[in-house]
């Protein structure tokens, strides 16, 4: 099952293999890679761990178009008692789209980065920008509207 939506239609997909359609071209960041990547249920449940573990704040990086991930963070986070906080305007889009649409439905609303002033072991920022690298180059130079130090990068 995705993370969101419904699953692939394996029977509309032999039925236009039928009709003519010779070939179905999509595009995946990963690939040219050798090997499997985990499934988005895989996914979640690593983060729920790894939340579960940690001491301090979390930041997490997606690409802002993978509500499936953003929905499993935002899981992990309430599962964990923690708040999420957003950070990046293309985050926000898709984080208002995906709730009217009702696939983050279910889960506690989200933070602005304005209203950010939680305890660090209680906050999840949710992160996007340069495909979700941008928190990764703020160690030396913050937005002056984002307090989120002490930070310690996990990565797993």
């Amino acid at each position: 099952m995705p993370g969101v939506g419904l699953p692939i239609n394996m029977d509309r997909l032999a039925a236009l293999g039928r009709e003519g359609v010779m070939a179905l071209i999509g595009d995946s960041t990963n690939a040219v890679r050798d090997g499997v990547s985990p499934s988005e249920t895989e996914v979640a449940e690593e983060l729920g761990k790894v939340m579960a573990r940690a001491k301090h704040r979390i930041a997490v990086t997606t690409f802002a178009s993978n509500v499936a991930r953003i929905r499993a963070i935002a899981a992990a986070a309430a599962l964990n008692q923690r708040d999420v906080v957003v950070v990046g305007r293309s985050m926000h889009r898709v984080i208002d789209v995906s709730r009217e649409l009702g696939y983050l439905e279910g889960l506690p609303a989200f933070h602005e980065e304005e209203a950010y002033g939680y305890l660090p072991r209680k906050t999840v920022l949710l992160c996007t920008g340069s495909q979700g690298k941008a928190v990764l180059r703020w160690r030396g130079s913050l937005p002056a509207n984002t307090a989120m130090w002490p930070f310690r990068r996990a990565t797993w």
